[in-house]
């Protein structure tokens, strides 16, 4: 089996049950490896438990009637490799093979949780602020959010907390080190450590700073690269959602989109024509790790047109 631990009886609760959003990485783990445990050799007493049995066998029949669905031809048995990490944009790889072992097909699923759609939900993509530049790999501005923040915003950020003592590093210095997110800089370990002190005047700095930004260069941004990259991650990608009952089917098809005019520029985000598809595209900023002190980056979602 492709997961190290087995899951224990009651971790099929994780279905049935909200989670927190702090519990969300760990709670999606769990429901990942189960699903990754549905087509394998799995003890009977997990489908005949007295609490859990039932809720095991209807989750199990559930999924396994949508990942059959999925492919028309006739085949032998179904395999699911789970693909973790920031290398891959999708969940698990799903093999049909035939009698003689031979693969017939494998597609790239992506799963999510209390969901039904792709439009639904809250990012189909992420990009780091510093890559956005064009030294980077996306090329979208000649000026990055980081720039326009720290020589524009920082310096009212730090007047407004007196335990904000580590000097302000260099330019270089600052964009070098602003998306570690451990900390390791002296000056972000200062503003990580004073993050709760004048809270509200901060944040206030802080969005004042993303919409500046957005009204004074979101209409030089070239988003030629991350059409491409939209492209390429989202391409031959399957969403599975489970919306709390059942298993959802849903599927975009990516290879022949343009993106267009910015349609609107609003405090945080951008909405963005996108020709060919069904959906246009929302850019929205935001610091991935506390505002104003590390991991400035972009959200993408797919809106409604």
């Amino acid at each position: 089996m492709e997961f190290i631990e087995l899951p224990t009886i009651d971790d099929i609760s994780y279905f049935m049950d909200a989670n927190s959003r702090a519990e969300n990485d760990s709670a999606n783990r769990v429901r990942e490896d189960i699903l990754l445990s549905l087509y394998s050799d799995f003890p009977k007493s997990y489908f005949t438990d007295e609490t859990y049995g039932n809720i095991w066998t209807d989750i199990r029949n559930k999924f396994r009637k949508v990942i059959d669905s999925l492919y028309s031809e006739k085949f032998d048995k179904v395999v699911l490799e789970k693909k973790a990490g920031m290398s891959h944009n999708y969940d698990f790889v799903v093999k049909y093979y035939d009698t003689n072992n031979n693969i017939l097909s494998e597609l790239k699923l992506e799963f999510k949780n209390n969901n039904t759609s792709i439009d639904k939900l809250p990012q189909i993509l992420e990009l780091y602020d510093k890559d956005m530049s064009q030294e980077g790999k996306y090329k979208m501005t000649n000026y990055t959010y980081a720039e326009h923040y720290y020589e524009n915003y920082l310096d009212d950020y730090l007047e407004t907390d007196d335990t904000l003592t580590v000097e302000k590093p260099d330019l270089d210095v600052y964009l070098s080190k602003v998306s570690d997110i451990k900390y390791k800089h002296p000056f972000f370990q200062n503003l990580y450590k004073s993050k709760e002190n004048a809270k509200k005047e901060k944040q206030e700095i802080v969005n004042n700073s993303i919409s500046s930004y957005l009204e004074d260069y979101a209409n030089t941004f070239d988003f030629t690269e991350i059409e491409k990259k939209l492209r390429e991650s989202q391409s031959d990608k399957t969403f599975l959602f489970w919306n709390g009952n059942d298993f959802v089917i849903d599927t975009i098809n990516v290879a022949n989109i343009k993106f267009g005019d910015i349609i609107k520029i609003a405090d945080k985000y951008i909405d963005l024509q996108v020709d060919g598809l069904q959906y246009n595209l929302r850019l929205r900023f935001n610091w991935g790790n506390n505002n104003g002190v590390a991991n400035p980056r972009w959200k993408f979602t797919f809106i409604n047109k």
